[in-house]
């Protein structure tokens, strides 16, 4: 009697094993499951971020060409401007000079006119 009856509790433990064996497998399978379907879903937002990157770097590129293109326009305009300035400048000195030696001669004719009189 006592060993039928260790007999069933040992044949209850090893069924009561077996269920737990088998849901610690299913358990498993479904976090493997889990680690399958993260895993997918993080190489797809990686490939999303790649894409995203690239964007922004290539936007990236765009304004820096754009900004050394602004660069360029700015540097060309403004040595136009200082070629015309330079220009005028030199423009209004020479009339000045002419200007001075006209004042410088007439001055000297109303000398010589007022030594004539």
């Amino acid at each position: 009697l006592i060993i039928s009856e260790l007999r069933g509790s040992r044949d209850g433990l090893v069924a009561e094993l077996e269920q737990q064996k088998r849901e610690v497998t299913a358990l498993e399978q479904q976090a493997m499951e889990g680690i399958t379907v993260l895993q997918k879903e993080l190489e797809q937002q990686s490939v999303t971020h790649g894409a995203e990157l690239a964007r922004m770097k290539d936007h990236q590129v765009q304004l820096e060409r754009e900004n050394a293109k602004i660069k360029v326009d700015y540097h060309e305009k403004f040595s136009s401007t200082m070629a015309v300035l330079t220009s005028a400048r030199e423009d209004f000195d020479r009339q000045v000079a002419n200007h001075e030696e006209e004042r410088v001669s007439k001055e000297a004719e109303i000398a010589k006119l007022k030594g004539e009189l």
